[in-house]
């Protein structure tokens, strides 16, 4: 059997398709890019935390001096976030962190304080 009835002439069951924009909205669940930037963002933001013994945070920084576009590229996502902490979590922030966020710079974040990196659910 083909999957066709063949006294009516249609296929057995229906087919839905939606458009992966359309479904996000109707699950109620953000697109995938954006998804992947916020998990993407709070895996920096942890290794970031770590200790300075971490070979993640040393792979990460090497990479960072080496010039790596991409590491380079997620970490202005890590800046972008570490700006809106200090705008709207100001008091989570040491004023010298403060200074370093300001700068905007993703090759100074190995100056700043293991405590900035750190967030909440909220924050997110």
């Amino acid at each position: 059997s083909s999957g066709i009835n063949a006294e009516y002439g249609c296929a057995i069951g229906a087919v839905f398709n939606v458009h992966g924009s359309i479904a996000e909205v109707i699950l109620g669940v953000p697109p995938i890019q954006t998804s992947n930037r916020i998990i993407t963002t709070k895996n920096y933001l942890k290794t970031l935390r770590s200790s300075s013994l971490d070979i993640h945070r040393d792979f990460i920084l090497s990479e960072l001096e080496a010039g790596n576009t991409t590491v380079t590229y997620q970490l202005r996502d890590v800046m972008e976030f570490l700006q809106f902490k200090c705008k709207h979590y100001p008091i989570t922030v040491s004023s010298e962190d403060h200074a370093i966020i300001d700068q905007g710079d993703p090759q100074i974040l190995c100056l700043m304080t293991r405590k900035a990196f750190v967030y909440t659910r909220g924050m997110m």
